[in-house]
């Protein structure tokens, strides 16, 4: 356990994906992002920021994910509880260079059809 307190609880993963690799979770049991409250996502942000901090302080880039896939089932590595990851990197690692994978053909221009339609779904 690295912080704890009645909204939150940060510890280091195990298994990881990178040496420093920490998870923050809210203590509250839920899986949807958008099920957080006020509290919860302050103290969850503000702990993951000072990790950051932390770890840029060794590491050259911290990469932060969260992914939410309700309809895959859990097993020793997925979890229906939210959680953020927190991945501390150098170049060189895999986790880095992976990263910064950007191959141009994966962008694909934004049509007026799709900006109309997410813009009347997200507003």
């Amino acid at each position: 356990m690295i912080r704890s307190n009645d909204l939150m609880a940060s510890f280091l993963s195990n298994p990881r994906l990178a040496p420093g690799h920490v998870l923050v979770i809210p203590r509250r049991h839920f899986e949807p992002p958008q099920a957080l409250n006020d509290a919860e996502l302050i103290a969850i942000y503000q702990e993951i920021t000072r990790l950051s901090t932390h770890l840029l302080t060794i590491f050259k880039g911290v990469d932060i994910w969260q992914k939410t896939r309700p309809q895959v089932a859990e097993n020793t590595i997925k979890r229906h509880h939210l959680h953020f990851h927190v991945i501390p990197s150098n170049p060189g690692d895999s986790v880095y260079e992976r990263a910064l994978e950007w191959d141009p053909d994966h962008f694909l221009v934004l049509s007026a059809g799709e900006r109309n339609q997410m813009l009347k779904l997200l507003k």
